[in-house]
């Protein structure tokens, strides 16, 4: 599933920090720049179509709307700046229409985080340190050519589907409502995530059936209406082949852990 992330692409100056140890992170896309360090082990990490390993002590930048995501190989700990992309604007402009083939490059981090999550810190401070980020990225430069104008389609499409999953979602009236030709965006859709529509759409009513399972005492048929399934058949196919199990075995399991839990 590819999600967009709303709040990492609001306006502004805000930075957000995170340290997080063996992370796997769904594909999703937002406005800003993400930059990820690996502190120990490694990542594998996916930028639109293309896969990468971010060892031990490498970092990768990811820019402005870029589908990207992250999956743990073994333990590791690793450290995420999302920043807004007129913190680096010149490099924003640059990379509108080209991006790095090898975004993955050594990180000496010194003092590199202490600066960007302490408040004292001053813009200047800040500034320089996501400069060098910019530097690294530059001198290690492959180009390759990008579409904004398709990521933007795709963040708009992510964002119609998070809002209307669980009600009567069609591609013919996406198309109609976003104003683009039904062929055309389905094209995109394909071209840049993988995946088609209905795919893209059973993805998020199975990530929602998944946590109603776990966090409500609502019957199967109650569940599959809230997901915007209009027959349970439909729902126990989906919720299979999506997760390879059936949704009471599901939800026999999630119960069993939390009883496990609670003793």
């Amino acid at each position: 599933m590819i999600l967009f992330e709303k709040h990492h692409s609001d306006d502004g100056d805000k930075i957000y920090n995170y340290f997080t140890e063996s992370i796997s992170q769904i594909a999703n896309i937002h406005h800003s720049f993400e930059f990820v360090h690996v502190i120990e082990g490694r990542i594998e990490m996916r930028i639109d179509d293309r896969e990468y390993t971010i060892n031990e002590g490498h970092a990768a930048l990811i820019l402005p709307n870029q589908s990207h995501a992250y999956t743990a190989n073994g333990r590791s700990k690793a450290y995420l700046c999302i920043f807004p992309s007129l913190l680096l604007q010149d490099l924003y402009e640059q990379t509108k229409k080209t991006a790095s083939a090898t975004p993955v490059f050594p990180f000496d981090a010194q003092d590199f985080a202490a600066v960007l999550t302490d408040k004292s810190s001053n813009p200047y401070q800040i500034k320089s340190q996501l400069y060098k980020i910019a530097a690294l990225y530059y001198d290690g430069l492959t180009p390759i050519s990008r579409n904004s104008k398709y990521s933007n389609i795709v963040s708009n499409v992510i964002v119609y589907i998070e809002n209307h999953f669980t009600g009567n979602i069609s591609l013919k009236n996406l198309a109609k409502d976003l104003g683009y030709d039904y062929h055309y965006l389905s094209g995109i859709i394909f071209n840049m995530l993988h995946i088609n529509f209905l795919g893209l759409v059973n993805q998020y009513r199975i990530n929602y059936a998944k946590q109603l399972l776990k966090d409500s005492e609502k019957t199967m048929t109650e569940i599959a209406s809230l997901c915007g399934y209009n027959s349970i058949r439909s729902f126990n196919y989906n919720f299979l082949s999506l997760t390879g199990v059936a949704p009471k075995t599901y939800k026999s399991g999630t119960n069993l852990a939390a009883d496990k839990d609670r003793k």
